[in-house]
């Protein structure tokens, strides 16, 4: 197995450390065999990382040398717009989470992305059209980004078993959409479906799984069904263990929406329990690695914050 193919097998465990690791020694073969698009690739995987651990500042220039590199190929190569597309992407993802939707729109843009089963298969094609649909939402563009979710879901329904990480994503995107629009009754059963499939499919340390099960929960929130907010995260908690270092961040991103859920609610006094909670969980597994430490460190800072911004002054 190849360092950037170890790193994405270690993505997908949830060992998102260790993924780092592995995609940061990819780089370093790169650069050291001065192979252009074998080094666009890894830095492309260490920027995707970078973006899932919001270590935003550091993905940026990692991207942009990502993208750089590729552009760098001669035209004739046939790696060079294989390279490109998912370098924009996952500079698109980034403009998406730090809020620049017409960015990551523009960005989307200039990529030629064929209808799906149209021609030759564009490995990038379904996480463009996922930021894409996010990018209209984000934008209020809710008349263009509704179908498109629709149209995407519908497809790949027709071809991936429930748990396949791109159907995942795809039945969250549409979710994410009519929960933006206001329409969390139409959202929830969606967002709670991707959830329990990723969890069968991908296990619980698995982001798919997380993610969904974040918006699941939100989505039943936002109904005042709280119960069921509760049940969807308790449901993938139970599959967790706090006594092992690897599950620790899955825990940590969970407990932040436990928290959300219980300040939304006025429960304060639940949520300092589960903050107190989660910071013993962590004391427990005391000393954390360099990598997981800083991981741990800006999800209890989050859940800090989180907890704080919401009680009442």
């Amino acid at each position: 197995m190849g360092l950037i193919e170890l790193a994405r097998a270690h993505e997908s465990w949830g060992q998102l450390d260790k993924a780092v690791a592995a995609a940061m020694d990819a780089v370093a073969c790169g650069e050291a065999s001065q192979a252009r698009a074998e080094l666009s690739e890894a830095l492309t995987t260490l920027g995707r990382l970078y973006v899932q651990d919001v270590r935003l500042d550091e993905a940026e220039p990692i991207l942009e040398r990502a993208l750089a590199s590729a552009r760098g190929l001669p035209e004739a190569d046939p790696r060079r717009e294989s390279l490109i597309g998912p370098a924009t992407v996952e500079l698109a993802r980034l403009a998406l989470t730090r809020r620049s939707s017409a960015r990551a729109l523009d960005l989307i843009s200039g990529l030629t992305l064929p209808e799906p089963g149209v021609g030759a298969p564009v490995p990038y094609r379904a996480e463009a059209v996922r930021v894409k649909i996010e990018s209209l939402a984000a934008l209020s563009r809710f008349g263009e980004a509704l179908p498109l979710a629709k149209a995407e879901l519908i497809w790949h329904e027709a071809r991936l078993p429930a748990g396949h990480p791109s159907l995942v994503r795809t039945r969250c995107v549409l979710a994410s959409v009519l929960l933006a629009e206001g329409r969390a009754k139409e959202a929830a059963p969606f967002a709670e479906t991707a959830a329990d499939s990723a969890l069968a499919a991908l296990g619980p340390t698995h982001q798919a799984t997380l993610d969904a099960t974040e918006l699941a929960a939100t989505a039943w929130q936002a109904m005042g069904d709280l119960d069921r907010s509760d049940a969807v995260v308790a449901r993938v908690l139970a599959r967790l263990t706090d006594q092992d270092a690897t599950h620790l961040a899955a825990i940590l991103q969970l407990r932040r929406t436990q928290i959300a859920v219980s300040c939304d609610a006025g429960r304060f006094t639940e949520a300092d329990d589960l903050f107190e909670e989660t910071q013993r969980a962590v004391a427990a597994l005391e000393p954390l690695g360099p990598s997981i430490r800083a991981r741990v460190d800006r999800l209890l800072d989050a859940c800090e914050v989180l907890r704080e911004s919401r009680r009442p002054k």
